[in-house]
């Protein structure tokens, strides 16, 4: 699923990826790749705006399977089961088998879905740009409850405790309860939020449209700190022990410290940052708009190398037993090891 985990952390349990970093292999689409990569039993899946699905072989690159959506693919998947979830810009959300790519359902709203699902106890979660966060049966695609925010949702939901937490284009965050999307507290900012939340130890992290990123208390909703990025975050953010990292949209990456929201360091990668920062071992990894793909080393920010290639990348990397996957705006999804 999108940052790998539930409280979206993007932290990967996977070797991490070595100075003479190379292409294994690059597969060719008819379309931008802005959702990112899943990796489960040696196949990567991701969406596109060609309007497919596709699985590709881990080992080979070679397609295993491909979808045809409605619409364009920006959402990333989320597989358990062997059942991936993921929906489309036409407002479909799509059960598809991870073997083969059969459809066994799918879900209409009324608006965009850009939001990435998460599937939790048998339920997928979601948002869409009709204003409205669902709970979904994931075995039968039924309706169990949805929850209307004030404005379109393309952040993806995060799940603590109980609670599920979405941000949406209203310049709030919600906290639901998971059971019957009950709303429990709500957060404003001062612009809207794209970006999607992560969470560790009870303390909620996102930055906001308002230049401003921000922690809070999960049970309570009350600010903690709030850190001045200079320019609106659309990056979620990367966690690991006390370092929070995330991109802004004046190109500049930020490391912080997570208990009270100080800067460790920063670094310059492109002028935006679409890009999620993903982390493994000692170091993260990024996508610039000036398409590099950048490493860096988590504790200072000292860079390790970089991957040129020609267009720019708004996907977040996916690392899995020592291979890191992206797809750019080139149309290609890489492999690299």
């Amino acid at each position: 699923m999108f940052r790998n985990d539930p409280a979206r952390q993007g932290l990967y349990n996977s070797a991490q990826i070595s100075l003479d970093a190379d292409k294994k292999w690059v597969f060719k689409t008819t379309g931008i790749i802005q959702s990112s990569a899943v990796v489960h039993k040696k196949t990567v899946y991701f969406g596109c705006n060609d309007e497919k699905v596709y699985a590709i072989d881990t080992d080979t690159g070679s397609e295993v399977w491909s979808f045809s959506a409605e619409e364009r693919v920006k959402a990333t998947p989320a597989i358990v089961d062997n059942i991936l979830y993921t929906g489309c810009l036409a407002g479909y959300l799509y059960a598809l088998d991870a073997n083969n790519g059969q459809e066994l359902w799918r879900f209409k709203t009324e608006g965009a879905i850009k939001s990435s699902a998460l599937v939790s106890e048998g339920r997928v979660f979601f948002g869409s740009t009709d204003e409205a966060v669902y709970a979904i049966d994931a075995k039968t695609g039924d309706e169990i409850w949805f929850f209307e925010a004030e404005g379109g949702i393309d952040s993806s939901p995060a799940l603590y405790g109980g609670t599920l937490f979405v941000a949406s284009w209203d310049k709030k965050l919600y906290a639901l309860s998971v059971e019957d999307g009950r709303e429990l507290w709500r957060f404003e900012t001062e612009g809207p939020v794209m970006s999607t939340p992560a969470i560790k130890d009870g303390i909620i992290y996102f930055g906001s449209n308002d230049s401003y990123f921000y922690a809070l208390d999960c049970k309570t909703g009350r600010k903690l700190w709030r850190f001045t990025a200079g320019s609106k975050v659309t990056s979620s953010a990367a966690i690991k022990d006390d370092i929070i990292v995330f991109g802004g949209g004046d190109g500049d990456l930020h490391a912080l410290n997570r208990s009270d929201g100080k800067e460790i360091w920063r670094a310059k990668v492109g002028s935006w940052v679409y890009s999620s920062p993903s982390i493994a071992g000692d170091q993260l990894y990024v996508g610039g708009n000036d398409g590099n793909l950048y490493a860096f080393l988590l504790e200072t920010g000292q860079e390790i190398w970089r991957l040129k290639t020609s267009e720019p990348i708004e996907s977040s990397p996916a690392i899995a037993e020592g291979v890191l996957y992206f797809g750019g705006w080139d149309e290609n999804m890489y492999a690299i090891s």
